[in-house]
């Protein structure tokens, strides 16, 4: 006699789906007791059958979540692979059965909701912390009541209800109920950043709670002892607050990203060095762009995902090294701490939860006030980062800063980071060393390196110094608009020419224009002009 096969999960499930729609058509449905039939259902069944209760749905770039019931009317949205869905399942069971789970039942439900959840769920977003429907902006507290603050253009309200998904990752931390009345003038005591310093940082925050970036990143550096980490902590907790709020330095793009899905705000301590790979892939964190990865090991699937997160970072020394990057962070010395100036980091952390919530309230203010000025007016010039120089103009002057005297700071700390680029290039003291008094050069990018090569020295030796043409033009690209901004070198590249098809490289000597700024007005100033400009 031949052997039935045994039917599968999914057989099961449609099976019973067309039982019950047939039980409809002959009369009126009755509701299933809770309790499973032992001899129809196994214990995946059961825990399949509990989770198709719930909203089911996918983001679009793979992952798959789930809204399970807090008890209080509302839901919490989770992924399907975490424990949270787990332990859930496992609580429903043993309501239902009286004893436990297997972990091989488990994952075989959870497989299941997944599937459900990416095939026949809707397409959903979710965010983390800060989100966004239409023109409100959703900003989640993560505390245990569930509250939320959504901010429009008209003001700040606290809510229980939200319109849209927001994840709590298991890092994340409450925020304070926030308070109005506040000042930013109870931050400053508590962070060592100078005093000309602190627009940027206002600016920095405020970005920070834009919904669509690009971001600038804020790379704190300065001796040993100058309160680096506990000042860029406290500004991720101000924020974003999390049980780890600053990461060891990724090791590769995919930590990168997990970092970046698990929080508002990625925070790394302590880098002593960024290579150029880490420093592409920490642009394309902030100003955006698609970061592909393999979605298994064991296959050739990729999955694109488009992620902006402000970046937080602190180091010993200057680590914008590439001028990419550097035109993208704003980037601040920390000034040495006596030890007669020093205090407790408990004593610190205290009188920050006693400010918290005056300090919350009053960045909200000013992002009401973004929200509603954003667009309205606009600087004359606008810089590679010209969403953060807009946006920051449109909330400062709630956090009591002059938008001109922003742009002049900003611009001025860009122009001091193109030279600290430039003074670690290798490639840039060449190519000083060789224009001299010239104003201007032509040629192949290997005739450059032969003619550069010599002028180096030892800096041969050292592994930013390119070791072919194609290397050389790569960092002539990238060293070009530092190589502008402070030495008035303009590196052109020209087309393809002749049967041999080669590229010219013309380095012309400019007049040396920094990037243009309105100057800050001084205090007595009368006649200076009001925004908008």
């Amino acid at each position: 006699m031949s052997a039935v096969p045994a039917k599968n999960t999914l057989d099961r499930l449609r099976e019973r789906e067309a039982d019950e729609k047939q039980k409809g058509k002959s009369g009126p449905r009755q509701e299933r007791s809770p309790e499973p039939d032992s001899e129809r259902e196994s214990p995946a069944d059961v825990l399949i059958r509990m989770g198709r209760r719930l909203p089911l749905f996918h983001d679009g770039d793979g992952n798959c979540f789930a809204a399970i019931p807090r008890g209080d009317g509302r839901s919490r949205t989770v992924p399907i692979t975490s424990r949270g869905l787990g332990s859930w399942l496992r609580r429903e069971y043993f309501a239902a059965r009286g004893k436990g789970v297997t972990e091989g039942n488990l994952s075989t439900a959870l497989m299941t909701l997944a599937s459900l959840a990416e095939f026949t769920g809707k397409k959903e977003r979710v965010f983390v912390r800060l989100g966004i429907v239409g023109d409100m902006l959703v900003l989640d507290l993560a505390d245990d009541l569930g509250q939320i603050v959504e901010i429009t253009k008209d003001g700040w309200t606290i809510t229980r209800s939200s319109a849209v998904r927001l994840w709590q990752p298991a890092g994340m931390r409450p925020l304070p109920v926030p308070i109005r009345g506040g000042s930013l003038d109870l931050l400053w005591p508590l962070l060592n950043v100078d005093a000309q310093d602190r627009i940027l940082v206002a600016a920095w925050m405020l970005m920070a709670l834009n919904p669509h970036g690009p971001y600038p990143g804020l790379f704190l550096h300065g001796q040993q002892g100058s309160a680096k980490s506990t000042t860029a902590a406290l500004l991720r907790r101000l924020i974003d607050p999390n049980k780890c709020p600053l990461r060891q330095p990724p090791r590769d793009e995919d930590a990168l990203v997990i970092a970046a899905r698990n929080g508002l705000i990625v925070g790394l301590d302590n880098l002593s060095f960024i290579d150029q790979e880490v420093s592409d892939s920490l642009c394309r964190l902030m100003t955006g762009g698609g970061i592909g990865k393999r979605k298994l090991y064991s296959d050739a699937d990729e999955v694109l995902i488009d992620i902006k997160r402000p970046l937080l970072v602190t180091g010993i020394p200057e680590l914008a090294n590439a001028g990419d990057l550097a035109d993208r962070v704003i980037t601040l010395e920390l000034p040495p701490i006596s030890d007669q100036q020093r205090d407790l980091d408990r004593t610190i952390g205290e009188r920050f939860d006693e400010a918290h919530p005056a300090l919350l309230g009053v960045l909200l203010d000013a992002i009401v006030v973004a929200l509603r000025d954003n667009g309205k007016s606009r600087p004359p010039t606008l810089s590679r980062m010209a969403d953060f120089e807009c946006w920051a103009c449109a909330g400062l002057p709630a956090l009591g800063f002059d938008p001109k005297a922003f742009l002049a700071t900003y611009r001025g700390n860009k122009s001091e980071a193109a030279g600290a680029v430039l003074d670690g290039s290798p490639v840039a003291a060449a190519l000083q060393a060789m224009m001299g008094s010239s104003d201007y050069w032509q040629g192949t990018a290997a005739d450059l390196l032969d003619k550069l090569r010599p002028l180096a020295g030892d800096n041969v030796k050292e592994r930013a110094w390119p070791k072919t043409a194609r290397g050389l033009s790569g960092a002539l690209r990238r060293l070009a608009p530092a190589l502008l901004t402070v030495l008035g070198f303009r590196v052109t590249f020209g087309d393809r020419e002749g049967h041999e098809r080669r590229r010219l490289i013309v380095v012309s000597r400019e007049e040396c224009k920094p990037p243009s700024a309105p100057s800050a007005p001084s205090a007595d100033d009368e006649t200076a002009p009001d925004i908008p400009w």
